[in-house]
């Protein structure tokens, strides 16, 4: 059986995300930088290594395209940094 087209009120979108491709916990470190944590109170937070929360930074950088931070914290502009 093949599938069936969106009925009314139904909304498609294909459209990706730019925190698409985060694991959970990167996604976690995003909301508390933007949030205004530091790397130190979000190791506390989520009872991490403080090392592995500047891992989880520096691919949060890679993933998300952001080459210059403010003081080494996300823009707190973007939609996703405050979700």
């Amino acid at each position: 059986m093949g599938e069936s087209a969106p009925g009314a009120g139904q909304v498609v979108t294909n459209k990706q995300q730019p925190t698409d491709g985060l694991s959970q916990r990167e996604r976690e470190v995003l909301i508390l930088i933007g949030s205004g944590k530091s790397s130190r109170e979000i190791a506390g937070h989520l009872g991490i290594a403080f090392k592995t929360v500047v891992v989880h930074r520096h691919n949060l950088h890679a993933k998300l395209k952001v080459h210059k931070a403010v003081h080494g914290e996300f823009p707190k502009s973007h939609s996703w940094a405050n979700s």
